[in-house]
């Protein structure tokens, strides 16, 4: 599936991904049709996961590059108040 979703495609890698997902399920057993299915549930479950927790987890951590800035000042500041004492 990585080598799949390497390949430039549509966003988010739609279609090359569930057709790897496809190809691999085909020999197991899977229908045709289960198996799409399956490789449409995965990348639901993938896209609900991230579109849910991402906007938590931004709202409980500050990111970004003034919390970058401010992480590497702090460092800065900290390592400076090492070397004098």
């Amino acid at each position: 599936m990585t080598f799949a979703a390497a390949i430039p495609a549509l966003p988010a890698g739609i279609g090359l991904v569930q057709a790897a997902v496809v190809v691999a399920l085909q020999p197991l057993g899977y229908s045709f049709a289960h198996a799409v299915a399956i490789a449409i549930a995965l990348h639901a479950g993938q896209v609900l996961l991230a579109a849910t927790l991402g906007p938590v987890i931004l709202g409980v951590r500050s990111t970004g590059v003034s919390a970058l800035i401010r992480d590497a000042l702090n460092a800065r500041n900290a390592a400076r108040l090492g070397e004098e004492g």
